[in-house]
């Protein structure tokens, strides 16, 4: 869960490669964000302050960790590790 302003918001990985950032309490879907072709959820994601950060595994090989802003879901930073 997350409060940016008055609202608050929760991140949901419904499979599929695709995490639902929901706004509560409502449940409303206010962001879909889809992983990269291909990749591995690793870590479930969490919303800390306005940030939703996950980490995948892509191409089988690669750890990447990806940071969005919430709740509009535009991607503030990628990193490799």
């Amino acid at each position: 869960m997350s409060g940016t302003s008055n609202k608050s918001y929760m991140a949901h990985d419904v499979g599929d490669g695709k995490i639902h950032i929901k706004e509560i309490p409502s449940g409303n879907v206010v962001h879909i964000i889809s992983l990269p072709m291909g990749a591995t959820l690793l870590t479930p994601p969490m919303i800390s302050g306005d940030h939703l950060s996950y980490t995948c595994l892509v191409g089988g090989t690669v750890r990447k960790g990806y940071v969005h802003k919430v709740p509009s879901g535009s991607i503030v930073n990628i990193f490799s590790g």
